[in-house]
């Protein structure tokens, strides 16, 4: 039930995230917001991101240390804002970046550790989402278990698909049943991930938008790319297999919520969609 798969997934994703965070001692003032997908990193990944897109009024130097900085300019931004709590997570495309298996692991590692130990001793106000390597699920689903279960992080965020191969350009995706135990993981430690987007490999890049550069990243490739990824989860029976999984799609949900009747009406597997269609609305 494709249609009724998406329409829980968005309907309910920041009511899961919610429930995680209150689960938890946070600054809780009654008035502030909470706020996710906040872009985080460390100098090793500062390093290797070249697509940086700055923010009007920022320099790039600017921009860097907004990223590595905490408890300094952002929580004074918070403040200013009335924000209660945060979550962070790297940034786009981070461990999802790395082809070589061994560096993506070690770096998710090292990502996980100094984001707990650098938001330690303000976990009031701070959260965080784990940084995982999706080339070997089995080995996703442990730094999930143990950044949940040592850390209190609420959850993780994948950047779409993980690069892999000598060349950078083999996609793997996590609608495969390979990636089982990992949503498996997910379901039992019963908290969120979030699918967040990320900038097209090269390769993408010539052959859909070079004839329009502009294209790229938050005006139309984002969304386009990752809700591919995230009907494919659909449709391939994830949430069949995991009935009690919980997923955070951002960005009003990629604009599948839009296309959904489209999408269960020319699904040739299942029959009486517009029945489904009309019980998910009610």
């Amino acid at each position: 039930m494709v249609c009724q798969c998406i329409g829980i997934l968005i309907t309910f994703s920041i009511c899961v995230f919610l429930s995680a965070v209150q689960a938890r001692k946070w600054n809780d003032t009654g008035k502030g917001a909470i706020i996710l997908e906040e872009s985080w990193a460390i100098p090793d990944i500062i390093a290797t991101t070249n697509n940086l897109v700055l923010p009007a009024g920022l320099t790039l130097a600017q921009l860097q240390a907004d990223l590595l900085d905490i408890h300094n300019q952002r929580l004074a931004a918070m403040d200013a804002s009335g924000i209660d709590f945060m979550v962070l997570s790297c940034i786009t495309p981070c461990v999802q970046g790395i082809s070589d298996p061994a560096a993506a692991a070690a770096l998710a590692t090292k990502i996980n550790n100094e984001m707990a130990a650098a938001i330690s001793n303000n976990t009031m106000r701070f959260g965080g989402f784990a940084s995982l390597s999706m080339h070997d699920p089995a080995a996703a689903a442990q730094e999930l278990n143990r950044t949940v279960v040592e850390f209190g992080f609420l959850g993780a965020l994948l950047n779409d698909y993980q690069q892999s191969g000598p060349d950078n350009a083999t996609l793997l995706y996590y609608d495969q049943p390979a990636y089982d135990v990992f949503w498996s993981m997910a379901q039992t430690l019963d908290v969120p991930v979030y699918l967040h987007p990320r900038i097209p490999i090269p390769q993408i890049t010539a052959l859909e938008y070079a004839h329009s550069p502009f294209l790229i990243a938050a005006p139309q490739e984002f969304a386009v790319t990752l809700s591919n990824h995230i009907m494919g989860i659909t449709a391939n029976g994830v949430f069949d297999r995991f009935p009690r999984l919980k997923f955070i799609v951002g960005h009003l949900g990629e604009r599948i919520p839009s296309d959904l009747g489209r999408i269960d009406k020319k699904d040739p597997r299942h029959a009486h969609a517009e029945k489904r269609i009309r019980l998910l609305e009610v």
